[in-house]
């Protein structure tokens, strides 16, 4: 018996990868048993498990599989190889080939997750690939080749939800990192793992923009509202200039579920005009917002990544909010701008969630919808109530979104087709470039590569 893990290869290159059989092996391993070939366009998981009984020193523990892409050539000897590494336990990844941002030979550690699901993805073909752990900040800009001509409604981009709850301030009697908490990288740190489209959810506190995480509670014990504030406004615009300033890359805010918690929390109205004026002023300090041109219809579903960020980088702030006296003027844009199907599954389970939301994905790419695809679990009510258990076994909201992001490879990848595809590939947690490889992972099928 020993520690022990799923393990997810997902082959997102044109070549069948075939098993090296005199490279491959094992050393007390009680389970390291890969498939010999992986075909294109699909991923394979296995169990792996190591030797840790009583007879055997597990520090000792230790295998290897050995990949080879089948090109064609002869003349070609593309591969990649895992190793099984102990003390500590862990899994790291090489190629003997370059892969965007990472040189031939370099060790993607990809740590150890017990009980848990691990994965890497190889995506591309011979004109380049792109391997898990790559450095995925100007994505959109290195891959200008593949993407620039594509309209928006054609390409797949990462998302994050409720983007700015990296930190909790503020919290009201209720809240607590189990229950509000959705990420752990604040806004700079996502768009470095690759976010393209943020969930700002905007509040007034203490007279200051932030954002927040807030739910209307109406039971019979209590009625109120409960949550927190995350993120500074002022400290997003810092964090999104700076991001600007060294990348060329689009970046999309969506406001929405906009609240007063100043009003006292019996009570949080939404914004009324004024305010969204308020913060519309305060995100004008965005150094690259995207300035419509005169006559111009804003469907930005329809405009091509050349179009919207030809020359540098873009920032698209969409409104979510049908009151009158909003100023939007040239530089901010009501949700008919761009108004992805976001429809998500709350649920806890994630069977129910993933067969819930890729049905929608083939439904709604199917009459051409641009569609969101929440990869996102939801407490149930009584794990909402995480604070209170003390044996904190219930599931926090890092938790599920653990799961969730655990199982994309395994479970999205293969679904991922030219007419069945998501446009936002939205999750919470944001803390690797996993959801930015597998948007060039769709891009690249898109292209029908």
């Amino acid at each position: 018996m020993g520690q022990g893990a799923k393990f997810t290869v997902a082959n997102g290159t044109n070549y069948p990868l075939k098993k090296v059989q005199h490279e491959s092996g094992s050393y007390q391993m009680n389970n390291w048993n890969f498939p010999e070939t992986i075909m294109p366009k699909n991923s394979q998981t296995v169990y792996i498990e190591w030797d840790e009984s009583i007879f055997h020193n597990s520090d000792d523990d230790q295998a290897t599989v050995v990949y080879k892409l089948q090109t064609g050539d002869s003349s070609d000897n593309l591969t990649f190889k895992l190793n099984a590494i102990a003390n500590p336990f862990r899994i790291v990844a090489s190629a003997n080939f370059d892969t965007q941002t990472q040189p031939a030979n370099t060790k993607i550690d990809l740590g150890w997750l017990h009980n848990g699901v691990m994965s890497f993805g190889l995506v591309g073909n011979k004109d380049g690939f792109i391997a898990t752990g790559f450095n995925a900040a100007s994505w959109m800009e290195n891959n200008l080749a593949l993407i620039g001509s594509k309209k928006l409604s054609e390409i797949s981009i990462p998302g994050s939800h409720d983007s700015g709850m990296s930190v909790i301030d503020s919290s009201t009697e209720f809240s607590h990192d189990c229950n509000t908490k959705t990420q752990t990288q604040d806004i700079a740190h996502q768009l470095n793992f690759g976010t393209r489209y943020f969930d700002i959810r905007p509040v007034i506190g203490g007279g200051q923009y932030y954002t927040g995480h807030y739910s209307h509670i109406n039971i019979s014990i209590y009625k109120g509202w409960q949550g927190s504030r995350g993120q500074s406004i002022s400290d997003i615009i810092t964090q999104i200039n700076a991001f600007t300033n060294d990348n060329k890359e689009l970046i999309v805010l969506n406001l929405s579920h906009a609240y007063d918690t100043d009003a006292g929390n019996s009570n949080y109205p939404p914004f009324n005009a004024d305010q969204w004026n308020g913060l519309l002023k305060e995100l004008s300090g965005l150094k690259n917002l995207y300035v419509a041109k005169k006559d111009e219809t804003s469907d930005f579903a329809s405009m091509t990544v050349n179009d919207l960020i030809a020359n540098s980088s873009k920032v698209l702030v969409i409104v979510d909010s049908d009151i009158d006296g909003i100023n939007f003027g040239a530089n901010f844009f009501p949700q008919t701008s761009l108004d992805p199907d976001n429809d998500y599954s709350d649920t806890n389970d994630f069977s129910e969630m993933s067969n819930d939301q890729l049905n929608k994905m083939v439904t709604q790419k199917g009459i051409g919808k641009y569609f969101l695809l929440s990869w996102t679990l939801t407490q149930s009510d009584l794990e909402a109530l995480c604070f209170l258990d003390p044996t904190d076994e219930i599931s926090s909201v890092l938790d599920l979104a653990s799961e969730a992001d655990q199982n994309l490879f395994s479970t999205l990848f293969p679904k991922i087709t030219t007419d069945s595809f998501a446009n936002i590939i939205y999750t919470d947690n944001v803390s690797s470039s996993n959801s930015a490889l597998m948007a060039m992972y769709t891009n690249y099928i898109l292209s029908r590569y």
